[in-house]
């Protein structure tokens, strides 16, 4: 691309572009935008392009919300790696789109790994994505031709991307597979994550005493609440170490508190706030264990981890036989639920005839793995003695 493509810098230009747009069956749309100094990511440009043509919108001098009628509306988003643009577009305009393609995920199930964009643009129709603004700031104003013309770039191709990605998927009998991914995560964007979740993403949560857990929860939520309410990234609250460290010792005075690693002598924590944590490590004490908002449970015993090790070995001689990326069939932790369980993701639809079904005859030990010639597993079916 060689032109410079147009800005569009009032609410008015956008709502003339969404009624053309309505009209579509499909656009294609990112965004760009800055959230290394905040809690909720700064949308900084929307790119959008279209059969007849492409536009870039200033959500700094436009109404972000303007887009909504479009993102409601029956045509198909085609986005790159969409959880974090589902992300801002559901606060800052109102809505995600009705429909989404999502050209990473497409490009996990038809073997291609989870590329970027440039790579993908490159593999399926031999552009080279240029690489020269990847570091702009956004937020900044005039941006250059260059900028433009890189984000405009960003959306350019994606069709085309999509027309090949789904070539390749009714090929591969996964047009539906990849739709229902799609539309898990679109769904997902708008289910935001309870503050007393938060405390599930710390390593080794589950291993926790009650007690510790307790503490952990209402740490960890105020955490989040703070960093929201003050738009800061969680750790330039209340660092990693910091966390964990407050939960180990649960300190009961200010004193205590400056005491923990993370925390001692680096300051960071007024005196209000350092109160203010203090209280959470109190209520988290307090907190009986049926008011623990505790992960969904995996049964009544821990995953054996043999049986997990042998799961995980055939999901990636599975993944690799039919050219899907690992992390799209499943994650460790579905492995360990359904070791457990025989619940969860595995369980049921895609997920269940590509691997699911045979795990379950792995684990009931009515179906035996070796390795083949080649390096790597094979699977022989153990007849009933």
């Amino acid at each position: 691309m060689t032109d410079t493509p147009a800005l569009l810098r009032t609410t008015s230009e956008v709502e003339e572009l969404v009624d053309v747009l309505l009209e579509e069956p499909r656009y294609a749309l990112d965004t760009e935008f800055l959230r290394e100094r905040t809690y909720y990511a700064k949308l900084a440009l929307v790119q959008i392009a279209w059969p007849g043509g492409v536009a870039l919108i200033d959500p700094l001098t436009t109404a972000p919300e303007a887009l909504r009628p479009l993102l409601e509306g029956p045509g198909v988003a085609v986005i790159h790696a969409a959880s974090q643009d589902l992300e801002i577009l559901a606060k800052d305009c109102g809505a995600v789109p009705s429909r989404v393609f999502d050209t990473q995920v497409a490009a996990a199930l038809v073997g291609l790994g989870r590329p970027s964009l440039a790579k993908l643009a490159q593999e399926l129709l031999g552009v080279s994505l240029s690489k020269a603004e990847q570091l702009a700031d956004w937020t900044r104003r005039p941006l250059s031709a260059s900028a433009l013309r890189y984000a405009a770039a960003d959306v350019t191709h994606l069709l085309e991307i999509q027309d090949a990605l789904s070539a390749r998927l009714e090929q591969l009998d996964r047009a539906d597979f990849c739709a229902a991914e799609c539309e898990e995560q679109r769904v997902a964007s708008q289910r935001p994550r309870p503050d007393e979740q938060a405390w599930w993403r710390i390593k080794g949560s589950r291993s926790m005493s009650r007690r510790a857990q307790g503490v952990a929860q209402e740490v960890a939520a105020w955490r989040v609440a703070r960093a929201r309410s003050e738009d800061k990234p969680l750790k330039w609250v209340l660092s990693d170490m910091a966390l964990l460290g407050v939960i180990r010792r649960a300190p009961k005075t200010i004193a205590a508190l400056r005491k923990v690693r993370g925390l001692d002598g680096r300051g960071g924590l007024n005196d209000a706030a350092a109160h203010s944590l203090l209280e959470a490590v109190e209520r988290g004490e307090r907190l009986s264990p049926e008011d623990v908002c505790r992960p969904p449970e995996r049964g009544n015993q821990k995953p054996n981890e043999v049986h997990v090790a042998l799961a995980m070995a055939w999901l990636t001689e599975r993944s690799r036989q039919i050219s899907i990326e690992p992390s799209v069939l499943a994650t460790r932790s579905d492995i360990e639920q359904f070791v457990a369980t025989r619940g969860g993701r595995l369980s049921t639809g895609h997920r269940h005839q590509a691997v699911g079904a045979d795990l379950e005859k792995l684990l009931d030990g009515r179906l035996a793995l070796t390795c083949d010639p080649e390096g790597g597993l094979k699977h022989v079916e153990i007849a009933d003695s």
